[in-house]
């Protein structure tokens, strides 16, 4: 996760880990820089939904512990004014952060009709079965904490991202009898035992329990709301006991009597983060070994191929564009989506995806005759086009570590006939 995921893959949430530390670092020179922690926090909201949780936990811890030490507020107006300036800093970055979040409501909807579908169609087999759907999703959830702390893949899997040994493996004889799922059921234990000694380390200092204590179970259950997270959405978890640890850490170093009577905690919370950081870094090369070996996304590959044999240029039409918008990354450029009609550069949100041979046949067709010229066709299936059509296959580029970009089909189509 550390030392991969936020590091090569999705370098994007670095920037929230980036913050959460530096939050830390300012906590621990001065408790009281709420105007600093205000600046912090609003850049954290707008980061990601993730770390915008723990943003707004972040504060509330804050003015919690500010309202227990009131009468120091009441007799320094100093300090009182910083609290207030902070107050409003981080509020306004909450309210950009969410203003920018509803610019993806299609998304959403989109999501909620999915989601309504899977309920409506539980609900047709009763009460019952909708409890026991729930359920296990809720299971499966918690068990991110496992996926979190211990992101270590099934290797036997040849699609082995966002997938934990324990959890997906696809060893049947060992952690599968007579049906039963031990695998989820050993996480869902590991789990519980993760979290109740993270706490009871975390038991000392107000502000570190607290921010993992909420924080953790608020995106676990933002998690459980949402449709099928990833490892990178479930990374901010073990960052949680981080920023707790840190946080209970440098207390403690500023008080050497302190630090005397709670050595052997110092120790034992050394010891726990270190076991993590060390299955993080084993986790990590792993993935970077393969990584070498492989490439991440076959779009790599057929990038390379069109700027070899000088296609980069052409009218390019991607179908899949949430696939097909990794291959303009590549090619810094703009490419049409068949699903949306539309030329860009990057994926926004969801469109229905185009499932009909014919349907995606039409779109090539129109695009052919609105530009006059060769189109460049970017398949994730094989299609096997009429003759008469004079669409010649290109090359094909599969084995990818992401199951999702693990094969694309480059295609030629050259004087299509209109109809």
């Amino acid at each position: 996760m550390l030392f991969y995921e936020y590091s090569i893959i999705s370098r994007n949430y670095s920037l929230g880990v980036f913050l959460l530390f530096l939050f830390c670092v300012f906590y621990s020179r001065n408790k009281e820089s709420y105007i600093t922690f205000g600046i912090i926090l609003a850049l954290l909201a707008n980061v990601n939904a993730f770390v915008l949780i723990a943003s707004f936990v972040i504060f509330l811890g804050l003015l919690i512990q500010a309202f227990c030490n009131y009468k120091q507020y009441l007799n320094s107006g100093s300090k009182c004014r910083n609290l207030w300036i902070g107050a409003a800093i981080a509020a306004l970055g909450w309210v950009v952060s969410v203003i920018q979040i509803g610019r993806v409501a299609d998304e959403v909807k989109v999501l909620n009709t999915v989601s309504a579908g899977a309920i409506e169609t539980a609900q047709e087999n009763g009460t019952t079965q909708i409890f026991v759907e729930e359920s296990r999703k809720l299971i499966l959830e918690l068990t991110s904490i496992w996926r979190s702390y211990v992101p270590i893949s099934d290797v036997s899997l040849e699609h082995f991202w966002n997938e934990n040994f324990l959890i997906d493996s696809t060893m049947d004889d060992i952690f599968h009898i007579s049906g039963s799922e031990i695998g989820k059921f050993l996480a869902l234990i590991l789990t519980v035992v993760i979290v109740v000694i993270s706490l009871r380390l975390l038991s000392n200092h107000f502000l570190g329990f607290f921010i993992y204590g909420v924080s953790t179970l608020s995106i676990v259950l933002f998690n459980y709301s949402a449709l099928d997270p990833k490892l990178r959405h479930h990374g901010h978890l073990f960052i949680l006991l981080i920023v707790g640890l840190w946080l209970i850490s440098s207390s403690q170093h500023m008080s050497n009597s302190l630090k005397q009577q709670n050595s052997v905690q110092l120790r034992w919370m050394s010891h726990w983060l270190s076991v993590f950081l060390c299955l993080q870094l084993v986790a990590g090369v792993y993935a970077y070994s393969m990584d070498l070996l492989r490439p991440f996304s076959v779009m790599k590959l057929a990038a390379d191929y069109l700027q070899s044999h000088e296609l980069q240029e052409h009218f390019i039409l991607g179908h899949r564009y949430r696939q097909a918008s990794v291959l303009a990354g590549y090619l810094d450029r703009e490419i049409f989506y068949a699903e949306s009609q539309q030329l860009g550069s990057f994926w926004s949100r969801r469109e229905k995806e185009i499932k009909s041979e014919k349907k995606l046949l039409n779109a090539v067709q129109e695009v052919r005759r609105q530009n006059n010229s060769d189109v460049v066709l970017v398949l994730t299936k094989p299609i096997n086009f009429p003759v008469e059509l004079n669409i010649v296959e290109l090359e094909s580029f599969e084995g990818a570590i992401e199951s999702s970009e693990s094969a694309v089909y480059l295609y030629l189509a050259r004087n299509l006939i209109v109809e």
